[in-house]
């Protein structure tokens, strides 16, 4: 074709498929393909080390099923400064180091292929795309669409991306499936105790309110049917006084000395005081107890000695938090097993 055109053979492209093929091979590189697209909604954990695991998954997979070459492998780093560095080669990301103190925060991969399939004639374009977001605003700035911005705003725990654009559909499943298996040994992983409480820590701030809230309840009617039991005994004892009869006028110095010395009325204030102190408590004592409840895994992109620092941090205040969460659990506890002890020292001393 080139001498026939009147071009120097050296300088032309030799296009791999005959004439006939040719606008087929055309359309196949630059035709818009199907699209596959899959997001994990779950904390993560990527390092270097995942990231080429996954590169050499992908390449074996691609290159042994069908007759592929890779045109270009990329890998787009993004740090918390919105700064972000782009990598054209799998050996290029193997000896980069960043140098500068910023937290890497977002790794988007992206793998083009070109394929002959056994039933075509010639090669087509295939892309693999993933993208690791660590719950940063910012980590988003590696997509291309602006349309993704209040996505990543959402999900604050992390999420990973995959998109494959194939001609090929039953290639492109296969390996949509192979990444959805490889991605899952990423999560991080809970005990189902902390998951469920994860999940549900509304419901845990809740119910820790409702049982302090009846548990001290119930301990100050305990108290105050003694406080009554007691009161109830005197009256019973000056009545059934066998040594003297009491009259009338006895009977109500008796009566108003009850009165003067205050014990009802301050009975009642403290039992008013208690009961709308203790609701208030409660409540207080219910969120403190949810946000505690509320530890949601962060997800980690560590790519730099700033990320893994700022990583080891993380881990640490995760787990302050459970310790937090489980001594406010005990405090719960212990405040309503001394609460009866707590109202009968208050009606016995301060009362009467």
């Amino acid at each position: 074709m080139a001498e026939a055109s009147g071009v120097d053979p050296k300088f032309a492209v030799m296009i791999p498929c005959a004439q006939e093929d040719f606008a087929k091979f055309i359309s196949g590189l630059l035709g818009k393909p199907q699209s596959l697209s899959r997001l994990h909604r779950a904390p993560f954990d990527v390092s270097r080390k995942e990231i080429e695991n996954t590169y050499h998954l992908v390449h074996q997979r691609v290159v042994q099923q069908n007759e592929a070459s890779l045109v270009q492998f990329t890998v787009r780093i993004v740090y918390d400064d919105s700064s972000s560095v782009l990598l054209n080669s799998f050996d290029d990301f193997l000896h980069y180091n960043e140098i500068r103190p910023l937290t890497s925060v977002g790794a988007h991969l992206s793998w083009t292929y070109l394929i002959r399939f056994p039933d075509r004639k010639s090669p087509e374009k295939q892309e693999i795309e993933v993208s690791f977001i660590a719950p940063s605003r910012r980590s988003i700035f590696g997509f291309e669409d602006d349309d993704e911005f209040p996505f990543a705003v959402q999900l604050p725990t992390g999420v990973v991306r995959t998109n494959i654009n194939h001609t090929a559909r039953t290639w492109g499943v296969d390996v949509d499936s192979l990444l959805d298996g490889h991605i899952k040994t990423f999560r991080r992983k809970q005990g189902a105790l902390r998951e469920w409480i994860t999940k549900h820590s509304g419901r845990v701030g809740i119910l820790a309110g409702i049982f302090f809230l009846v548990s001290t309840y119930l301990a100050g009617y305990r108290a105050a049917n003694g406080f009554l039991n007691e009161q109830l005994l005197r009256v019973q004892n000056f009545a059934q006084a066998t040594d003297v009869v009491p009259t009338v006028s006895a009977k109500l110095d008796f009566m108003l000395h009850l009165i003067a010395e205050g014990s009802w009325a301050r009975f009642s204030f403290f039992v008013g005081m208690s009961a709308v102190f203790l609701l208030l408590f409660s409540i207080v004592f219910g969120i403190i107890v949810g946000s505690f409840a509320e530890n949601k895994p962060c997800s980690f992109v560590v790519l730099s000695e700033r990320a893994k620092e700022n990583r080891e941090e993380a881990l640490r205040k995760e787990s302050r938090r459970w310790l937090g969460f489980l001594g406010s659990l005990g405090a719960d506890f212990v405040v309503a097993l001394a609460a009866h002890s707590v109202f009968s020292h208050f009606l016995s001393k301060m009362l009467l």
